[in-house]
């Protein structure tokens, strides 16, 4: 076929055309490419992929799964797994409810009734199952509570509940800013009326006109055996509540009158007031992490009940409709003072976002310091029932001042302080359906006096089988001008099954360290743990015949020191659930050691703003409640001795003799999988270690986010995830990295492959079980998944204390108490860690606002840093000896965002080295959070050099380090070879870095590594579907551009050709 002129022109330019378009395409694949593979941990947890597998395993023998699990053949029976998380889902409501109210014993309901469920949070697609972010539930997984009251056995108002579902999905209830949080933003954001939270509950007439009049009515005249309302309050991450018409409309609180956020709205009163007139019970389910405003609801005789359900998880509305159906016995305990008013607490004084008066002259608001806010918890230990309890002991014995009507809270009407009038349900509050009664028969110290045994007599005097919460409290005695003391302290809990009618015998152990108190001036000012000699100290219940909690064991104290009603006391105590003791003056010092044998030191002096600016702060006191209460710190500036640490230039690299510190030997044969098991004294980790090359042993400790650093000469074999968040079970599906050798391998193609492992209920509905035992199996039941998926490590639980009932993020940690929230997390990780899973405890330490939470300074007086939230870690961390020998202890942690005073939390060497690693003894993992450009006030050389092992995807698209100077002065990222070369000659720095490779594979070492990974493991490139897309399009770009060149060239030479044919013709012509 002959090609015309016009045909190769059109050629030609097609040619061009296509070349250019597909070069296009290779280089958008490229770069998609590139990217992708620079982050590919990210994107394989966002997109459920995987891009290595490995090859080479080992016997899958060290750590199995349980028999419950598992086929008769090995196999995998994800059947029986998913069944399981149902179960201890359903569990942990039944145990972690709190039944708050139950006027004429109204619940249970028979579970026949025709009930009606209301309210916004009723709503399938709008109640609050756990975090909106940060630790969520598997939103895909939810069971609705409409479905778990049916399958109690109750008849649901149909019609109510499809009127509720359309109103509510409107966006009128939906946007931003309505039900839902606004962020704070990573560093400073000043609340506004767009991002505060709004409270919106639909009307009884929307409801009533989507439903249609006359069906709506006749529905509730059918089904008014019980109204069911569900209220609730979000939790989340990147934002805060705040208190008055700062973060809510006051407008719309205007019924309750405090106008806080956290007190009901217009709204839900129409929805309560309803339901009082048509319904013949109300019950009010309160779903909510951040304690709410509840006395006037407790008031209300219209409202019948309160079920306290916090937030659910995928299965927990299962375990709330069986206590509604009195199928199971409500035994949860508050792990929250319910204060009237929510913002009456002296740490509310100092609440939010402050910035230092002269940050702008030092550059701090910008990207690279994060350094320009602060906070003061000038309160000191007075936080939750630390707080209240105390004031109220003062009030009844008449001393500091304590009934003033300083710090009175809003619905107080009495002009002075009154506990009745400020507290509404006190710390470790719960009801039942029975009663029970306590007292302690013995008490027996061990011969070191640091436990002690505590005997108590527990007696069901109902007619319900039951479970009763033993809580054991301390006194101290107080001297006024002395040492801060709370009235009581949490010492230890236990919980029992009690049938009943029956007696049983429970025995508490007790760690008296956690009755000791941290005097900073002790030990000629070096400061250390005090008990004074003495009498006066006290063990005490918080159960008697009226109540339960730390109100109920201060009562009992106060009997015991003969005070009654007469004398202020609101209750009768019972003197039978106390013991006296006293302390002799040959163990005042006794734990100015820790138990591994350090001394017990100021380590925290730079933590308190008096520290830079002698005077400044008035830390509360009970000697005088009004004339300590906290002022309001704001103004704040910064000292110079701060500016060093707020601009992260604290460490200096120098050239010193590394001669006999070894990085990349050749002359030791000892690989990472020899040391699976081994103790961390283990001489052989010497060798393991001297063969890591440095830049390996950068890679490894700068980056860990998911993905680790694979370094073969010690076979150490990473490139798929080995850490994945998971405070409420893991983040992952169970097929998403399952391993194909493990006889336990969850394919693609099973039933459960997509199930998600993240299913239980939030963090202060598994504090509120107040039941070790129970955390501990469903920690077993998380390291059962994690066999499952294939990973070693979960970030979590997370333990932060909640300071105030305003931070956003406290669904994500346990309790205001540290002792609660520590044997919590104990009990998760003893379990855990059995199947070989590492929990990493999180986040380290005093993250209590996520409001300017990355770098804002946190300043305290060392006292209430020790006896507050760090009592939490220390618990989990330092854990307890076994009589074997054998130490149980959480192996992992993550630091958090802000400063410690004004030093960066994983850069602080007095917490990261002086209390953690020594007075704590761990040895275990420590990263980072997520650090990346907003996070460049994260040092990595003076991170290292505290004691941080890893950090959270500290490596920039695979070459550079964030939180470096990058030689212009600015912290945003280094070159990893520009780093090394830095490094390379600081001794200190060096033998750091080593120091945290022997932290980091010890830790890894105690895993579920130990089942696959061998000298002969290797990994395999995976080709995912993502990878197969950008690849494809290089492959097709680069055939259709070959295709376009050729059509040019084709075209060009035809068309040339042609062009000198045409010429020789004309030229033949011309000559004729």
């Amino acid at each position: 076929m002959k090609l015309t002129q016009k045909t190769l022109d059109t050629m030609r330019k097609a040619g061009r055309i296509v070349s250019v378009a597909f070069a296009l395409v290779i280089a958008a694949g490229c770069a998609a490419g590139s990217m992708l593979e620079a982050n590919a941990d990210q994107v394989n947890n966002f997109l459920h992929t995987q891009t290595t597998t490995t090859t080479g395993g080992g016997d899958y023998d060290s750590f199995t799964p349980d028999e419950e699990y598992l086929n008769s053949n090995g196999s995998a029976n994800t059947d029986a797994l998913v069944q399981a998380h149902i179960d201890m889902g359903t569990r942990l409501a039944e145990e972690g409810s709190v039944l708050l109210k139950n006027s004429s014993s109204a619940l249970p309901l028979a579970g026949t009734e025709k009930v009606t469920l209301m309210g916004y949070r009723s709503t399938p697609n709008n109640a609050i199952y756990g975090m909106d972010i940060g630790s969520p539930e598997e939103a895909s997984q939810n069971v609705s509570f409409h479905d778990a009251l049916e399958a109690a056995g109750f008849d649901v108002n149909e019609t109510v509940c499809d009127a509720y579902a359309t109103v509510s999905a409107t966006t009128t209830y939906t946007a931003s800013g309505v039900n839902r949080l606004g962020g704070t933003g990573y560093y400073v954001e000043e609340i506004t009326e767009a991002n505060r939270y709004n409270v919106a509950e639909p009307s009884i007439d929307e409801i009533r006109t989507q439903a249609g009049e006359s069906a709506f009515d006749s529905s509730i005249e059918e089904y008014s055996d019980a109204a069911i309302i569900v209220l609730g309050r979000p939790s989340s991450e990147q934002g805060d509540y705040y208190a008055g018409s700062t973060g809510a409309d006051a407008s719309n609180h205007s019924t309750s009158g405090s106008g806080n956020s956290l007190s009901l709205s217009n709204g839900e009163w129409d929805l309560i007031n309803f339901a009082k007139e048509n319904f013949d019970k109300v019950v009010v389910v309160i779903t909510t992490a951040n304690a709410m405003e509840l006395e006037e609801l407790e008031a209300d005789e219209g409202v019948d009940a309160i079920l306290w359900a916090g937030y659910p998880g995928n299965y927990g509305f299962y375990g709330v409709a069986n206590i509604l159906a009195g199928k199971a016995n409500p035994s949860g305990r508050l792990a929250d003072t319910y204060a009237s008013d929510s913002a009456s607490s002296p740490a509310m004084v100092n609440y939010g976002l402050y910035l230092y008066s002269n940050q702008s002259q030092y550059g701090l608001n910008s990207n690279d310091y994060y350094g320009g806010a602060y906070i003061v918890q000038a309160e000191g230990i007075y936080t939750g029932y630390k707080y209240y309890e105390t004031r109220y002991e003062d009030t009844v014995m008449n001393q500091g001042n304590a009934s003033s009507s300083t710090g009175v809270g809003y619905y107080n009407d009495t002009g002075a302080w009154n506990y009745g009038e400020e507290v509404t349900y006190s710390f470790g509050y719960g009801l039942s359906y029975t009663t029970f009664s306590q007292e302690i028969t013995n008490v027996e110290f061990s011969s070191d006096y640091r436990t002690a045994a505590v005997t108590v007599s527990v007696t069901n005097e109902g007619d319900v089988d039951g479970k009763s919460v033993v809580q054991v409290y301390g006194q101290a005695p107080y001297t006024e001008g002395g040492v801060e003391k709370a009235s009581v302290v949490l010492l230890a809990y236990e919980k029992a099954d009690v049938a009943a009618g029956e007696t049983v015998t429970v025995t508490v152990e007790v760690d008296m360290q956690y009755l000791a108190s941290y005097d900073s001036t002790a030990n000629g000012g070096e400061g250390t743990y005090i008990m004074d000699a003495g009498d006066g100290y006290y063990f005490a219940l918080g159960c008697n015949s009226s109540s339960e909690g730390a109100h109920a064991a201060v009562n009992n104290i106060l009997a015991a020191k003969g005070y009654t009603t007469a004398d202020g006391m609101d209750e009768s105590g019972n003197e039978d659930a106390v013991y006296e003791f006293s302390w002799s003056e040959a163990n005042s010092g006794l734990f100015s050691t820790s138990k591994s044998g350090t001394e017990v030191t100021n380590q925290l002096e730079d933590m308190d703003y008096n520290h830079f600016q002698d005077g400044t702060v008035t830390y509360l006191s009970r000697s005088n409640w009004s004339g300590t209460w906290p002022s309001e710190y704001t103004g704040l500036s910064i000292t110079q001795d701060m500016l060093s640490y707020l601009q992260n230039s604290f460490h200096e690299t120098t050239d010193t003799d590394v001669s006999d510190i070894v990085f990349g030997s050749e002359e030791y044969e000892t690989s990472f999988p020899d040391m699976f098991g081994s103790d961390f004294d283990d001489e052989r980790w010497a060798e393991v270690i001297d063969q890591i090359t440095l830049e390996n042993a950068v890679y490894f400790t700068a980056s860990g986010n998911r993905t680790f650093q694979t370094m073969d000469e010690i076979s150490f074999i990473a490139g798929f995830s080995f850490v994945e968040n998971g405070s409420v079970g893991i983040q992952k599906t169970l097929s998403q990295q399952s391993d194909a050798n493990a006889p336990w391998y969850v394919s693609s193609g099973d039933s459960n492959s997509s199930y998600y492992t993240n299913s239980f209920g939030g963090a202060t509905l598994m504090a509120s079980t107040w039941n070790k035992d129970l955390m501990e199996e469903m920690g077993v039941l998380w390291g059962n998944d994690a066999l499952f998926i294939n990973i070693p490590m979960v970030w979590a639980p997370s333990i932060n204390t909640h300071r105030t009932p305003y931070n956003v993020r406290n669904g994500e940690y346990y309790s205001e108490d540290g002792v609660l929230s520590g044997y919590t997390a104990l009990s998760v990780g003893k379990g855990a860690i059995s199947k070989g899973l590492i929990t990493s405890i999180k986040h380290f330490a005093f993250n209590q606002q996520e409001t300017a939470r990355n770098g804002i300074s946190t300043f305290m007086n060392e006292q209430s840093a020790r006896e507050g939230e760090l009592r939490g870690f220390q618990i989990a961390l330092e854990g307890y000896y076994n009589e074997d020998g054998t130490r149980t202890s959480v192996l992992g942690i993550m630091t958090a965002y802000n400063r410690a005073g004004s030093v960066y939390v994983g850069a602080h060497e007095g917490l990261m080295q002086g209390i953690l690693r020594d007075e704590w003894d761990f040895n275990g993992y420590a990263t980072s959070d997520l650090a990346q450009s907003r996070s460049t006030y994260m040092p990595y050389i003076e991170s290292m050099l505290a004691g941080t092992t890893n950090f959270d995807t500290a490596i920039n698209n695979g070459n550079t380090v964030w939180g470096m100077d990058n030689g212009s002065g600015s912290y945003v990222s280094m070159p990893v070879a520009t780093l090394i070369s830095e490094i390379q000659n600081d001794a200190e720095v060096l033998t750091a870095i080593k120091e945290n490779l022997h932290y980091s594979l010890w830790a890894f070492s105690q895993s579920n590594l130990a089942n696959w990974m061998t000298d002969t493991t290797r990994t395999v490139w995976v080709l995912n579907w993502w990878r197969a897309l950008y690849l494809g399009c290089e492959i097709v770009g680069g055939i259709a551009v070959a295709g376009g060149v050729a059509m040019y060239v084709v075209s060009y030479v035809f068309s040339n050709k042609g062009k000198k044919q045409t010429a020789e013709a004309e030229a033949e012509r011309s000559e004729e």
